[in-house]
């Protein structure tokens, strides 16, 4: 079947590939030939970055990228058969600095971050393949000040995409290869559920590490309606020693025209950002913004707490940022952000964190 035309192929090719698979955009479709479609979204990140580390006294200036880094991706369609809709997708990342910017012997930063197919039709859609997880999703994608900004992560030596409000107030889901299902909405609920790679599960000191032998189990439902957005996710792996992956989040934004209120929380065994442990980790975080013309600004503030097998504390960290994005143009965002960045070990008693980070910035997505 000759599906691209001689003379739509290079338009295509030159399209290729989507946007944020965190923050909102609006793609641009295409045709093909013998009713195949499809769409195409970009984006290109940069901030210039301040950051001041008051427990070792260093302090820097950078250029880099920020929480969802520069990105390209391409969705697919085949034509609707027997009632199923079947498509691809393929998103490509890659941060702004290379290993030479970086100096540190580090790579350039570039991963394929999705791989998938999916099946849609009357019973839902299944996807297979590369995507983004689904336990502490949500909580994630209400996180207005990070998803175009910057977050906490920012070290003296710079180098990579920062990492958001990770631990200081939901999971990451991370990019996994997996079976997916995520049902139709029912008067505003929904549910999805997934099979996932399994991960390795780090253990203390004075341990071996635990290899993950069984899949990974992770689940949500949400309510979605004009003024409220409710969820809830969990995840699950179990291996023949006592480390596990276990745990719970929820959360809810409430918006009134043009004020939204976002809190989340999470608990569990093993979900202290990506390198799951035998410790507990709980964690929370509120926000609000305010929304007037192309101007949003906003305020948030999150906690965590990690505590061993025997419940002693390990340390206590927090979040706090402000934030101002103001659409210069339907595509182009223009970003200022302030954050503190604090972790007390109650081991040592003292901070071993204790970090500044002012970035200016731009985003600019279609």
């Amino acid at each position: 079947m000759n599906i691209l035309t001689q003379k739509k192929l290079p338009a295509a090719l030159g399209a290729v590939l989507l946007t944020s698979s965190f923050s909102a955009f609006s793609d641009t479709e295409f045709s093909f030939a013998d009713g195949w479609t499809g769409s195409v979204g970009f984006q290109i990140q940069t901030f210039l970055v301040d950051i001041d580390n008051k427990v070792t006294d260093e302090s820097s200036s950078r250029i880099q990228s920020g929480f969802d880094p520069s990105k390209l991706t391409i969705n697919i369609a085949a034509p609707e058969y027997n009632g199923l809709k079947v498509s691809g997708t393929f998103q490509a990342v890659q941060s702004i600095q290379g290993a030479k910017d970086q100096g540190d012997g580090s790579t350039d930063n570039f991963g394929v971050r999705i791989a998938q197919v999916s099946v849609q039709g009357d019973f839902g859609t299944v996807k297979f393949g590369r995507d983004i997880a689904i336990f502490g999703l949500s909580s994630l994608a209400h996180d207005t000040g990070s998803l175009p900004g910057v977050g906490r992560g920012g070290t003296v030596d710079g180098g990579g995409a920062t990492a958001g409000r990770i631990n200081y107030g939901y999971y990451y889901p991370d990019f996994h290869a997996g079976i997916q299902y995520a049902s139709n909405s029912f008067n505003g609920v929904s549910f999805h559920v997934g099979l996932f790679d399994p991960i390795d599960i780090s253990a203390p000191a004075d341990e071996d590490s635990v290899r993950a032998e069984n899949l990974r189990f992770e689940g949500a439902i949400n309510y979605k309606s004009e003024a409220l957005d409710l969820w809830v996710s969990f995840i699950n792996q179990d291996t023949e020693a006592d480390a596990e992956i276990n745990g719970y989040d929820l959360g809810g934004e409430v918006r009134f025209g043009p004020v939204a209120l976002t809190a989340a929380f999470s608990d569990g065994t093993g979900i202290n950002c990506c390198t799951p442990s035998t410790d507990d980790f709980e964690q929370w975080y509120v926000e609000a913004d305010y929304t007037f013309g192309k101007t949003t600004i906003g305020a948030s503030y999150g906690e965590n707490e990690l505590t061993d097998e025997s419940g002693e504390d390990i340390s206590d960290g927090e979040l706090t940022m402000l934030f101002v994005h103001h659409n210069l143009t339907p595509t182009l965002t223009l970003i200022a952000e302030w954050n503190n960045e604090t972790v007390s070990s109650a081991e040592l008693g003292t901070d071993t964190t204790d970090r500044d980070t002012l970035a200016f910035g731009v985003n600019w997505q279609f």
